[in-house]
Parts: structure tokens; C-alpha cells; sequence
């Protein structure tokens, strides 16, 4: 498939000011004109390729961010690669360039960075915003003195008689209940209970901590 001029126009203005040490320019052109143009994958991947060029010459100009441009680059090249995997050239670069930011102690890609150059990435204003998030929430399900949940093994003691002042055989059992307090539940509570006495139809209990 022909290449078409407009796309040629560009990748040739932009090699050209590779040339003259201006990649910052060349990286506008291939970004603005050289893309649009681009008809199938392997001109994707050669503009890419350019651009890899030319973040690999600007971090070498800009040292002073020259673990970003060379990311970029190393990006751009694994891009070339992926529309075009037999694109030797953007290999060899790849490597290249994979070498240089070895020796530097440059991470290939950008990764999970929170932030870059002392700045937010998108990553880190969303890590921010989910950690106030959870901060105010944790404020408001904070538990309190007052109404903290226990679990306690009470002890159910109950008189099988009629009134509360008549005694008569006792029973006791066990049961597990849950209670607020202070508020909620009172430690000594009275309740009625069926009386397991067939000569009294109901009697009063006492419910009490073990």
C-alpha cells in the first residue's frame, strides 16, 4: 500500500529536525500531523518508532526529566512493536534505549507511580481521594464507650410459683444472648416466664450475670 504524501511530508520534516537536534519539534509533528495520516498498522508503527526516536534524543537534552522521555520512548517503541512485530529497527532501538535506562536505574515503564516529579498522577489524586474517603467513614462508624457490643453468659435463675414473694422448686438453665450497654439492657433484668410447674401457670424469673 502507497504511502501517502501528506504522511511522507511528515516523517520526513520530522527526521529532519531529529537531525538539527530538535526533538521536541519532530515529537509535535508526528503527534499532530504524521498519526492522522496514518492508513494501517505498519505506518502506525514506523511514526511510533520516530517519536521513540525522538523521546530517547529529548531525555538526553533534558536531563532534568529524562526518566520520563525515556519512558515515553521506551512506550512508543513497545507500541511500533505491537502494530508491527517484525519492525527490527524499533527493536534494535527498544534495546537500545532499555540499555541506556539500565545504567541510569530507570524503570522501563511508568507503572503504578502516585506521583511523578513531585507532582500527582491521575493514579495518585484517585489514591487520595479514595484515602479521604475512608478516613471520613471511618470517623463515623468509630465505635463509642456507651454503646459497644458485647456477648456475655448469663446465668437464668426462675421460681416456679405463682406469685414473686412464694417459693418453689428452682430450675436453672444457661443462655447466650447479645446486649448494648449501658443503655439498651439493664444488668439485672426481670422477665416472666412459663413455668415448667403444672400447678402453676406462670412465675417470675430473675435474669442475673453468672
Amino acid at each position: 500500500m502507497p504511502i501517502p504524501e501528506t504522511l511522507q511530508k511528515a516523517w520526513d520534516s520530522a527526521n529532519q529536525l531529529l537531525e538539527s537536534g530538535e526533538p521536541k519539534k519532530a515529537l509535535e509533528i508526528l503527534r499532530s500531523e504524521a498519526w492522522d495520516e496514518c492508513e494501517n498498522a505498519m505506518q502506525k508503527a514506523r511514526t511510533l518508532r520516530y517519536a521513540g526516536d525522538a523521546g530517547m534524543m529529548l531525555g538526553e537534552v533534558d536531563t532534568a526529566r529524562q526518566k520520563r522521555h525515556w519512558q515515553k520512548a521506551h512506550k512508543s517503541y513497545r507500541n511500533a512493536l505491537g502494530f508491527d512485530p517484525k519492525d527490527k529497527e524499533a527493536r534494535r532501538s527498544m534495546n537500545k534505549l532499555a540499555s541506556m535506562m539500565d545504567e541510569k536505574a530507570i524503570s522501563l515503564g511508568v507503572g503504578m507511580q502516585l506521583f511523578d516529579e513531585g507532582n500527582p498522577t491521575p493514579l495518585g489524586l484517585v489514591a487520595m481521594l479514595v484515602a479521604g474517603m475512608l478516613l471520613l467513614v471511618s470517623f463515623k462508624v468509630a465505635p463509642t464507650g456507651s454503646t459497644t457490643l458485647r456477648t456475655q453468659l448469663l446465668r437464668l435463675r426462675y421460681l416456679t410459683c405463682p406469685q414473686v414473694l412464694q417459693r418453689g422448686p428452682r430450675h436453672s438453665s444457661r443462655l447466650s444472648c447479645m446486649r448494648m450497654t449501658p443503655h439498651y439492657m439493664s444488668r439485672t433484668s426481670c422477665f416472666w416466664l412459663k413455668s415448667r410447674d403444672t400447678t402453676s401457670p406462670y412465675s417470675t424469673g430473675l435474669l442475673t450475670d453468672s
